[in-house]
């Protein structure tokens, strides 16, 4: 099997893609089960914020985590040679 290398940027730009739409996915439906379960509008609101926040800062730490595995992986490759 050829070597074909990581595309980092491209995995980069598909992370931050993904982590972002499922940030405002679990936003959006954390606010509105707090408003089916008959919390105020600005209560739901504000569930919602923090689950976006909580997300996006998950996201972004896997990408850091994501990021140091692909250096790794291309050092010991480099290593092997």
């Amino acid at each position: 099997m050829a070597d074909r290398g990581i595309d980092r940027p491209a995995i980069e730009s598909a992370w931050r893609a993904l982590g972002g739409r499922l940030a405002v996915l679990a936003g959006s439906l954390a606010a509105l089960a707090s408003l089916l379960g008959g919390a105020p509008p600005h209560v739901a609101a504000l569930r919602g914020a923090v689950a976006w926040a909580v997300l996006l800062a998950i996201s972004k730490l896997g990408l850091a985590a994501l990021c140091r595995a692909i250096e790794l992986d291309q050092k010991h490759a480099e290593d092997e040679r």
